[in-house]
């Protein structure tokens, strides 16, 4: 049996290359993302090793925050205290902050949307990472170094004159060098600017304070030695680290978040197997069928229905195994690909050599093959059943539309598939909406064949009149193979789901954030960078101009709510007043003061402090980066899209954070100045001092906030395109095995006068049947998921359901357009046949 199954492979290799494509492709994505995240971990880890070489301790404040730049800073008094304990050979402080290069065009200097960074140039060389490239280093005020990158990219030169943005304003320095970092040319894409001690510190707003101290041990001091000493001179809120564990935390760290991007990039490759198994399913069902006679012969000649079945298993793990091996070779080409599609849409991906790993290469293989075989199960029980005799005659596709025990099973996944979807959305989690969504696809595509006769004859009806003859047999075709017609469109049903869920998604949320916008903006004009924040001294310089009343800076940030991190908005609680000179906000007060928040407290959004049965006037315990400070709630309020669920006043954050970048910000005109007016004093001040900023008004703020959201859906559309691709292909494969199945039929057709093109048009339409029909089982099922979504993320201040028809319509009529371009191939094929050659086949 194992030389017949091979045999049979070889003798079919076109039709079982058709079958592997759609595993190629997936396994191809699911290896490229693999590679992709690995090579970003290898380059990233590279760099934290050379950063942190010659650290063998460092000393910093306490915190219970994730990340460094919530910690408060380490006075430089410090230093001398660390420099005097047994062991420490040297002992330098560390700084770090945003810094935005302006070239002499007055172009803001960006590597995509990679950090723009400011640091100061250690005086050893040793713990320091950076080394000279060109020029020298940064001694005297005004000068700095830039890192190798930005400096060859963005043609800068040696004396050049720059503006850098930090967080006390704009200020002009001299370059006069080209820093390497940690042994390449960047740190992770991003710009890195260094300066001098002094300069950095009146820059970054440190003057007198480190981010943290690093320090050199002694030769025969271990780094836990030295962390010990270190640790038993140091004050309370202080801990020192050793150079180890700054690794290990950095890597931790990156590891972290950059495992929701391996996830997101993931589930798109895993879509795809799936969609992959769906068109594995269909083909090996096609070909039992077409087989029977072959496989009652062999049955007849004495192999036992286990062998029969082990045989079609035997194939499928052959046709799994290359594939998988083709789709893993192809794996390191797409990580290139994702790099430049992430690189297309803004996202900066680290260089460094492509990795391939040991976990890449056995987790491709296995899911390609396990996909495949599983995949050929059910055809492989349908084969073991023929029996010797029955089957000795000619044989057709079957035109059951399901047995009562499938209809059963489909009809219960499909409604745990919905019941698991609606639970993961309310804080079941987002594993349970995956297998909800799981579910769901496979118990729809277990239901598909009851309503593809009736969608097949509703769909094709039109056909029947406009292409005649051609038409109506197309239609009749994909009636009379009604599982098949379901199994080929539940393939396409899955990717168009999805794209459709995030139409209504995009729209939904685009919806929501104009409407919020519409309902809290007072203040006419908004001011944002798409860097996301900007140095607060923009805010100050807009106070001083006599067009503009007043100006004012909205910071989002985060705090730890009984012991729950949670984001929060920080602003000028005169801002909120709507009785005062100059409101540029509403909140939607319902109960409390804003007023009352000037001597600290607390806002919470109504839902928010219903769902955790929170008064007015109840005490929170909050806790901020230098420790706990109780909150009461004094305002509790109903619009929460410009500020999330939490907003405490700008006074207190300046209180309890060392640095509060603007995350955008709010214009109102003096009394009696035109708008107009307002607007071109500050654009003035943009365009000179701070470039990237934008100074818009409130539609045309929306519409930044919904090309961000597009761009978001553009990426993802993308990435869903693969899916469709491959359920396209299924359509392409479905149908030239059915042409092969019906070369009788076809011959007939062609002696009774059915001219070439009539056929080829037949076989096009039926592909539009096959494809209109997933087109419209996907956008029910997206619709469903679309809804969904929204409703759990009403909380979120996503308030609005907007099914988008127009764009809805389009996606079906262009997957339809897709589907009669995947039938060319298989059309001309059919058109080809030699007609007396066709007729005489039995």
């Amino acid at each position: 049996m194992l030389r017949t199954t091979v045999k049979g492979i070889l003798a079919h290799k076109v039709r079982l290359a058709l079958t592997a494509v759609s595993i190629v492709l997936g396994v191809a994505f699911v290896a490229g993302t693999f590679v992709l995240t690995d090579t970003i971990k290898n380059t990233y880890d590279g760099i934290v090793v050379d950063t942190y070489e010659g650290v063998d301790a460092a000393v910093r404040t306490e915190s219970s925050f994730d990340t460094q730049t919530a910690r408060e800073p380490v006075p430089e008094s410090l230093i001398a205290r660390i420099e005097s304990v047994d062991g420490v050979a040297d002992a330098r402080g560390i700084l770090w902050g945003d810094a935005q290069i302006v070239d002499a065009e007055g172009r803001a200097v960006r590597n995509g949307d990679a950090a723009t960074l400011g640091t100061a140039w250690g005086g050893n060389d040793t713990i320091s990472p950076l080394s000279v490239r060109e020029g020298r280093e940064p001694t005297g005020p005004g000068e700095i170094a830039v890192d190798a990158r930005t400096y060859r990219e963005h043609d800068l030169r040696l004396g050049d004159a720059v503006r850098v943005i930090t967080v006390t304003g704009s200020h002009t320095y001299t370059v006069v060098g080209v820093s390497g970092f940690a042994g390449g040319d960047d740190l992770a894409g991003a710009t890195v600017v260094s300066w001098a001690l002094p300069d950095a510190q009146d820059a970054l707003d440190r003057i007198g304070r480190f981010d943290s101290i690093q320090v050199e041990a002694a030769p025969g001091v271990s780094e836990t030695a030295l962390q010990a000493s270190l640790a038993s001179v140091l004050p309370d809120n202080f801990e020192a680290v050793t150079g180890s564990d700054l690794v290990d935390e950095e890597s931790e760290g990156f590891a972290s978040e950059l495992a929701f991007f391996n996830v997101f990039l993931l589930t798109f490759g895993f879509v795809a197997l799936f969609v992959g198994a769906f068109i594995i399913y269909n083909t090996f069902s096609i070909i039992v069928t077409q087989r029977t006679r072959e496989l009652a012969l062999i049955r007849a000649l004495g192999a036992s229905p286990r062998q029969v079945r082990m045989s079609v298993l035997v194939e499928s793990v052959i046709v799994g195994g290359f594939a998988s091996l083709v789709g893993l070779a192809l794996g390191v080409l797409v990580a290139n690909g994702l790099t430049s599609l992430l690189g297309s849409f803004g996202v900066e991906v680290p260089a460094g050599d492509l990795l391939v790993a040991d976990r890449t290469i056995v987790a491709s293989l296995l899911m390609g093959t396990v996909v495949t075989v599983l995949s050929a199960v059910g055809p492989a029980r349908k084969a073991s059943k023929v029996a010797p005799l029955a089957a000795m005659q000619a044989v057709s596709a079957s035109a059951r539309t399901g047995s009562m025990r499938r209809t059963v099973a489909g009809l219960v996944l499909t409604l745990a598939g919905v019941a698991g979807v609606v639970a993961g959305l309310g804080d079941g989690g987002i594993a349970l909406v995956g297998l909800g969504a799981l579910g769901t696809f496979i118990g729809v595509g277990m239901l598909a064949p009851m309503i593809s006769r009736p969608a097949a004859a509703l769909i094709g009806a039109p056909l029947r009149r406009l292409g005649g003859v051609a038409g109506g047999l197309a239609r009749q075709n994909a009636m009379r193979s009604a599982r098949r017609t379901a199994s080929t469109a539940s393939a396409l049903m899955i990717g168009l789901a999805l794209v459709a869920m995030s139409l209504i998604l995009a729209a939904s949320v685009t919806e929501s954030v104009g409407g919020q916008i519409e309902r809290q903006g007072v203040a006419p004009y908004l001011v944002r960078n798409d860097q996301f924040e900007f140095s607060p001294a923009l805010i100050e310089a807009f106070d001083g101009l006599p067009e503009i009343g007043k100006a004012y800076a909205v910071s989002f940030v985060q705090i730890h709510v009984d012991g729950a991190t949670k984001d929060a908005s920080a602003i000028d609680p005169v801002a909120l007043d709507p009785d005062g000179a100059f409101p540029a906000l509403s909140l939607g007060t319902t109960q409390g003061d804003v007023q009352a928040l000037v001597d600290g407290g607390i806002a919470v959004q109504a839902d928010e402090a219903a769902d955790q049965g929170w008064m007015l006037g109840d005490v929170l315990d909050v806790e901020f980066p230098d420790g706990p400070a109780p909150q009461t709630i004094d305002v509790i309020y109903e619009e929460s899209g410009a500020t999330g669920n939490y907003l405490i006043a700008e006074s207190t954050a300046i209180e309890h954070y060392a640095e509060l970048p603007a995350s955008y910000g709010m214009i109102v005109p003096a009394t009696g100045a035109e708008l107009s007016a307002a607007r071109d004093a500050a654009q003035r001040i943009v365009d000179t001092e701070y470039p990237g900023v934008e100074v818009l008004t409130l539609a045309q703020f929306a519409d930044a906030q919904e090309a961000e959201i597009n761009s978001l859906l553009g990426l993802i559309t993308v990435l869903l395109g693969l899916a469709i691709v491959i359920a396209l292909l299924g359509v392409a494969n479905t149908l030239a095995l059915s042409i092969f199945e019906r070369t009788r039929e076809i011959g007939l057709l062609r002696a009774v006068g059915m001219t070439r093109r009539q056929l080829r048009q037949m076989v096009r339409f039926e592909a539009a049947i096959i494809a209109t029909f997933g087109a419209l089982l996907g956008l029910s099922i997206g619709v469903f998921f679309g809804t969904a979504f929204v409703r759990a993320l009403s909380g979120q201040g996503i308030d609005r359901l907007v099914v988008p028809g127009g764009s809805l319509a389009v996606l079906v009529a262009i997957t339809t357009v897709l589907g009669i371009v995947a039938a060319i191939v298989p059309a001309r094929k059919a058109a080809r046949m030699n007609v007396l050659s066709a007729i005489s086949q039995a």
